[in-house]
């Protein structure tokens, strides 16, 4: 017999069974241990919970903050775009009818490096991506100075894209002083 188990002929467990005090606080006790439960359950379970836990939460970090994004936006892109012989449209003339080829730029932060069109003057421009030619509203923008280089204008200028859906879009350059814009069809990707 196990040291904690009684004999039913016991007369501990005699006076237990006839007593209606003892009776129901035996019968307590024994709900208590049986919700209770042995050591090693409780411990699955709470190892249980803890997985379960961990990998919730590790899903959610990877929904809600993809792998992808962190990459691009911690990490700025050096992009080069030639437009040496881009067709340019200036001012507020309709549309082409023939598309222009889209230049392309990252969903990230970059370092764009644009040689202007030829004859292009240095000095200050402005620069501005937005979802078409007639919109007021700027997605990304920034300023810088164009220098001259051999026979190329150079313009090189800090943009964050990041926060762009990919798609396309029109990027405006304006120097300073030439009261109009010049625009080339982008997408982000």
């Amino acid at each position: 017999m196990a040291p904690d188990s009684f004999s039913l002929d016991d007369a501990r467990v005699e006076h237990v069974v006839k007593c209606a005090y003892c009776f129901p606080r035996l019968l307590g006790l024994r709900s208590q241990k049986a919700i209770r439960g042995t050591p090693r359950l409780r411990v699955a379970l709470i190892v249980a919970a803890c997985i379960v836990c961990l990998t919730a939460g590790l899903a959610l970090v990877r929904f809600w903050y993809p792998s992808q994004v962190r990459l691009h936006n911690s990490a700025v892109a050096v992009v080069t775009l030639n437009l040496t012989d881009y067709g340019t449209l200036r001012g507020t003339s309709p549309e082409p009818s023939a598309p222009q080829t889209a230049l392309v730029l990252p969903a990230s932060r970059i370092d764009l490096t644009l040689i202007l069109p030829r004859f292009s003057e240095a000095g200050a421009y402005s620069l501005s991506i937005s979802a078409n030619r007639q919109s007021e509203h700027s997605l990304a923008s920034g300023r810088s100075t164009a220098v001259l280089q051999g026979d190329q204008t150079v313009l090189r200028i800090p943009l964050d894209l990041s926060t762009i859906r990919p798609g396309d879009y029109v990027l405006s350059t304006e120097h300073d002083g030439d009261g109009g814009a010049y625009f080339y069809h982008v997408r982000i990707q």
